[in-house]
């Protein structure tokens, strides 16, 4: 058998080259003797950039905005935010809620042009972006805002949570509203006829320019259409608690969470459902409906108090003029004093009348309000649990109407 010996000297070759004799560039094993290097994945800077608590989120999936949404609608939310990694906790109720803020109308473009600035304004989806950067040059956010949603607190501590709070370490504490659009590509100059070439690729968009066009800064709500998040704002815990963080994933996830575990949202928030919304606007009908009620039952106790004191007056002026006669002065004089307190009688009995009407009205179209809101949001429950106090152990009764 004849030995080939090409073969022979590149595998020799091969050999002092990894033992540690040194190779030129085309050394055969220049490649098995580099260590493997964690950039290609993006562990490097997801490692040692700090977390960025204003992070971006149009790159998103419909479905993780969407859940995002619902939990904001619920309430405060709870997050394992850690270099490119954010994990929402669905199952960790924190103390708090949103409140929405109006802002005037701004536009703005911000465009992407390198890995670092990539990571400094999209951390949480910057691996996976890489290749879009790398293969189109630029990355475009094109950003109408209208308003926040804002966390009535400005500090939560382990303390404020309970739960599944397991490896919590941020809080949602805002979240930009408005609508965006974002894209990849550039512009080319094509030489010598001056002429542009613009290639773009639409990578995400939500909400809609023109509808945000409706928006007041006035306004309790963002407009429909007009409601899409573009960046959220992150919360540390306050420092001195411990907490227990579970050993990080292989693989790096930008968003996990289960949609199916959120119920859907309560009252007016601008992620409400329709059935929230009428739910919500019979609530407000029904506060409106107690407030005209107790105004007017008001009315009636004073129209009744007006019946009581006129009455006493009448009848004491009545007593009086039964001790003269009848075509006697005193007895005319006397009667002539009856009208006054006798008007003022008759007019507190009418409204006491009028107001003890309109106030049962209005007291029932209150339950009725609340009863419809009860039917669209499922709020209305009993529920029976064990309560242990200092002095009583047994079962303890609630509900919610």
């Amino acid at each position: 058998m004849m030995r080939r010996p090409g073969a022979v000297a590149r595998v020799l070759a091969a050999f002092v080259c990894a033992s540690g004799a040194g190779c030129g560039r085309g050394d055969l094993a220049a490649p098995l003797a580099a260590p493997p290097s964690l950039d290609d994945a993006g562990m490097t800077r997801c490692t040692l950039v700090p977390s960025q608590l204003r992070p971006f989120i149009v790159d998103w999936s419909a479905t993780d905005r969407g859940a995002l949404e619902l939990q904001l609608a619920r309430g405060v939310v709870a997050a394992r935010y850690e270099g490119c990694a954010l994990t929402l906790l669905p199952n960790c109720r924190v103390d708090g809620e949103y409140v929405y803020s109006g802002v005037t109308r701004k536009h703005e473009s911000l465009t992407i042009r390198s890995v670092e600035d990539l990571y400094a304004r999209l951390p949480l989806g910057a691996v996976e972006l890489e290749p879009s950067l790398e293969r189109a040059g630029q990355l475009h956010i094109d950003m109408t805002l209208v308003g926040m949603l804002e966390a009535r607190r400005a500090g939560w501590s382990r303390a404020d949570m309970e739960g599944q709070c397991t490896g919590v370490t941020h809080v949602i504490s805002g979240a930009h509203v408005g609508a965006f659009t974002f894209y990849s590509g550039t512009t080319t100059n094509v030489a010598p006829l001056e002429a542009s070439i613009t290639e773009h690729e639409l990578l995400n968009t939500d909400g809609s320019p023109d509808a945000c066009e409706a928006a007041a800064p006035a306004g309790d709500a963002a407009p429909a259409g007009c409601r899409a998040i573009l960046r959220i704002e992150l919360t540390s815990l306050q420092p001195g608690l411990p907490r227990h963080v579970p050993p990080p994933d292989a693989a790096v996830h930008p968003v996990t969470v289960d949609a199916s575990d959120l119920p859907p949202p309560r009252g007016d928030h601008p992620f409400a459902t329709p059935e929230g919304a009428r739910a919500a606007e019979a609530r407000r009908a029904g506060r409106t409906s107690a407030a005209v009620g107790g105004a007017f039952i008001g009315l009636g106790v004073g129209g009744l108090a007006m019946l009581v004191t006129g009455a006493a007056q009448v009848r004491r002026i009545d007593d009086q003029a039964a001790t003269f006669p009848e075509n006697s002065a005193d007895y005319r004089a006397l009667q002539h004093r009856r009208e006054a307190p006798l008007a003022l009688a008759l007019g507190g009995a009418a409204t006491a009348i009028l107001g003890g009407l309109v106030g049962a009205l209005g007291l029932t179209m209150r339950r009725a309000h609340l009863h419809r809101a009860q039917e669209l949001d499922g709020l209305a429950r009993v529920r029976v649990a064990p309560a242990i106090g200092r002095n009583f152990t047994g079962l303890g009764l609630s509900w919610t109407f």
